[in-house]
């Protein structure tokens, strides 16, 4: 039996990826399952609610739709389907490495990203800082350590 040196290992794996490269390059046309893009962003642009749109379609009066399966989607107003908010989490705020902020426009249902401001990253990271529940009007926090400084939270609230 026979074994391959490095040299023809490099050959067999340049080799493979010319085969397979036929295989998987380009994209994969959604009416084949795919999203019709070849990136990242393309695909995440060509995909609503988990399902590949058919190429967007302009009107004259300016609005956007695209097609997935039946159903036409009204992209236009998606961009006005969030709002944003701050928290201020203060020193003496935490009470059992835990505390509820304020958040304007926060239900219990909505989703939300939440992540610290550029001032305090590095003290939202060290002290292990994390949302942890909603409710109308506020988020709750925890840490793994109290922060000794006072941090802010930037929120994404999304309908």
């Amino acid at each position: 039996m026979a074994h391959l040196d490095a040299t023809g290992i490099t050959r067999l794996v340049i080799d493979l990826k010319g085969k397979f490269a036929t295989l998987t390059s380009g994209a994969v046309p959604i009416a084949q399952g795919g999203t019709g893009a070849t990136t990242a962003a393309g695909a995440a642009t060509n995909v609503v609610d988990g399902q590949a749109l058919a190429p967007a379609s302009v009107t004259a009066t300016g609005e956007v739709s695209a097609t997935s399966g039946t159903t036409t989607h009204n992209l236009t107003d998606k961009q006005d389907q969030h709002a944003t908010a701050t928290c201020s989490l203060t020193v003496a705020g935490w009470s059992g490495n835990a505390q509820t902020a304020s958040a304007t426009g926060v239900t219990a249902t909505n989703s939300v990203i939440v992540a610290p401001a550029p001032a305090s990253a590095a003290a939202w990271a060290a002290a292990g800082v994390v949302c942890t529940a909603q409710a109308a009007g506020s988020l709750t926090f925890t840490c793994t350590t109290a922060p000794t400084e006072a941090l802010t939270a930037n929120v994404l609230i999304l309908d």
